[in-house]
């Protein structure tokens, strides 16, 4: 059997299930795990499975026949066709075994090729998606009840980071967090910290490093691939500057520099492949860089000569510690100088955004922005749009710009985001007139992302496309109400968006104090956008208090299109939403009745509309709690839409 799908999508973990469901079920056969080689042998081929069967107990002389067994052979791949070649005529000579044969991408057509012309029976079998869904479910066996707040953070940072959504590494998490009590209290790099150190802890027989020398190793190696400008080295190298860091700290010779590195590989920390050796994933060289920095500072003072080319590190550095005044400086000061760099975006021009399409052409004060912005090709695909956004929040910079973002403005947004990310994880900082004015810059900074994306969906129309091409698949005949909506939630969505950066990056109750001396100050609220912005993050973050700060950004700043949208979008969201307390959907329900009827006359018409609305409001709410009383097996946030009559 070949077992396929993409890479890092769990093909290791399904090997060892369907080891496990063998043995369970009928256990004729020994269960192994090997790897495919890079060139096949079978002598060498045939030592590796005794190998493997004494790791499970089952030692085997030499010179007796292996047991029937069933092989789990990992990491099979097209690369090398007479290593494939020499595999089908070992398992033609040996049909006592049955090997279940891990591969990814599409190597899977060659080795089945291979292995049909040696007349050997192949089936194939390819992994789906782990989804929320399935998380969802893995989490509440791990943890015995459902949790949503558990489901959240891993998701969170299997995206932040750009870690495989393999059982794995998910059931790894799961089990981090569960053992921390409340998940909340990790940070983005404590908990990707906590992942890691379990990999080392201590679960090897006659091994001769502890966790902490273990990451202290691969610190070094961090910091030596990151001054080579490299994910891979080769093994040689690998092997020859762990040996030279021994001799550094007088550990002697007494060690294997060769064993050391086979058992972090074993530990899935680093990996070996044809390119060489690496980390197994950019986010745990970043993350062991970090720690590098901490142990070598000549090492750290390097990479602060260039923030943004390093800004995963710095982040992680920041997260780790949590008190890196220096760090959150650094991050401050090559944003402000980005900002001082881009002259063709200001925060006031906010204030332009419209609903309708073509609303930039009609701002002159655009015209250098627009002209900027069509050096690119305005024309955006679906995937390309995904990555545009995407890249706002990666923890790793491109090396080249994204086609959507010419030169100019291409270091924003990684000024932005490592600014925003050094922020909420200096903690521990104590100066809260500093964070006060670096939390000021940050919204600043996305305000300006704002205007770029609006301005850029403005001329390629591109979620305007793809909202019109569901629109087409709903209904075949859409009406001018339904064409207007579409133009309504793509003008909306672009800010919307923004505003769930600005959570994901600065969302954090340690920054409650910062964001309320932000809101106090009058000057910087004045800015529709800044308003704006600060406001959704008071949301985000659950600020008490915060649906007063959604109404007052209403009144104050409402006569923006985009942003009534989106403060009556959010204020009926959580209103419908059962996790909201009686309290605060109190505040909320007086919003939006008040809101929806504003334009329904005085006296007497404007009570019974309100009342209207009030009934439609309050329905929704049962709704949504009667839905949530009757299943727990509902596993998106959807839901009935309200609909509201004209002038509500």
């Amino acid at each position: 059997m070949i077992v396929g799908g993409d890479p890092e999508s769990g093909v290791s973990s399904a090997l060892l299930w369907l080891l496990a469901q063998h043995v369970e079920r009928s256990g004729e056969r020994l269960p192994v795990y090997v790897t495919m080689p890079h060139r096949f042998n079978a002598g060498r081929f045939q030592g590796s499975l005794r190998d493997a069967a004494a790791a499970v107990g089952k030692v085997v002389p030499r010179d007796d026949a292996l047991p029937p067994l069933i092989v789990a052979l990992d990491d099979v791949s097209d690369r090398h066709r007479r290593s494939l070649e020499g595999l089908a005529r070992f398992a033609q000579d040996h049909p006592e075994h049955q090997f279940v044969i891990g591969t990814h991408g599409e190597s899977h057509h060659t080795i089945s090729e291979v292995l049909g012309d040696a007349g050997v029976a192949v089936d194939r079998v390819f992994l789906g998606p782990f989804g929320r869904r399935e998380l969802r479910e893995l989490a509440e066996k791990v943890v015995g009840h459902p949790s949503g707040e558990i489901v959240e953070r891993v998701l969170r940072l299997l995206a932040g980071q750009r870690l495989p959504r393999s059982p794995f590494t998910m059931t790894a998490l799961i089990a981090v967090l569960t053992a921390q009590g409340d998940p909340t209290t990790l940070n983005e790099s404590g908990l990707l910290d906590s992942f890691v150190m379990l990999l080392l802890a201590d679960d090897e027989p006659n091994d001769p490093l502890d966790p902490r020398r273990r990451e202290h190793l691969l610190g070094f190696l961090a910091a030596s691939l990151t001054r080579q400008g490299t994910n891979r080295i080769a093994r040689l190298d690998a092997e020859e500057q762990l040996g030279t860091r021994f001799r550094q700290l007088g550990w002697g010779t007494s060690m294997s520099a060769g064993q050391v590195l086979d058992s972090l590989i074993r530990r899935r920390v680093l990996v070996q492949d044809d390119d060489g050796v690496g980390f197994r994933h950019a986010a745990m060289a970043d993350l062991f860089a970090a720690k590098g920095m901490n142990d070598d500072r000549a090492f750290a003072e390097e990479l602060l000569e260039d923030p943004l080319r390093h800004a995963p590190a710095i982040r992680h550095a920041a997260g780790l510690d949590r008190n890196k005044r220096g760090l959150l400086e650094a991050a401050a000061s090559v944003a402000a100088g980005v900002f001082d760099r881009v002259e063709d975006v200001t925060v006031q021009m906010f204030d332009s955004i419209k609903e309708r399409p073509g609303w930039s052409e009609d701002v002159p004060d655009l015209d250098r922005l627009r002209s900027t912005l069509a050096t690119g090709d305005p024309q955006v695909d679906e995937e390309t749009l995904d990555e545009m956004y995407e890249d706002v929040t990666s923890p790793t910079r491109r090396t080249d710009p994204l086609p959507e973002l010419p030169a100019s403005l291409v270091d924003l947004s990684p000024a932005v985001g490592l600014l925003s990310h050094v922020l909420r994880n200096s903690e521990l900082v104590d100066d809260v007139a500093l964070k006060t004015a670096e939390l000021k810059r940050a919204l600043h900074g996305w305000a300006l992302l704002t205007v770029v994306f609006a301005v850029r969906e403005d001329q390629s129309q591109a979620m305007h496309g793809l909202l019109r091409e569901a629109l087409g698949a709903a209904s075949e005949a859409p009406d001018e109400q339904e064409v207007d909506g579409v133009e309504q939630i793509a003008a909306t969505l672009t800010t919307s968006m923004v505003t769930a950066f600005v959570g994901s990056t600065l969302g954090s109750a340690q920054l409650e104090g910062v964001l309320r001396e932000v809101l106090r100050d009058r000057e910087f609220m004045q800015e529709t956008a800044h308003a704006t912005l600060a406001t959704m993050l008071a949301y985000r973050i659950g600020l008490r208090g915060w649906p007063g700060l959604i109404k007052e950004l209403y009144e104050h700043h409402g006569e923006h299109p985009v942003v009534a949208q989106l403060a009556l979008s959010v204020a009926l969201s959580a209103y419908r939403s059962p996790d909201t307390g009686d309290a605060v959907a109190g505040e909320l329900e007086s919003f939006l009745a008040d809101s929806y009827s504003a334009n329904s006359g005085s006296g007497s018409a404007r009570v019974v509309q309100r009342n209207a609305v009030l009934n439609e409001l309050q329905t929704s709410r049962r709704a949504a709690r009667w839905r949530r009383q009757e299943s727990t097996e509902i596993t998106s946030g959807g839901g009935e839409v309200i609909e509201l009559e004209d002038g509500m």
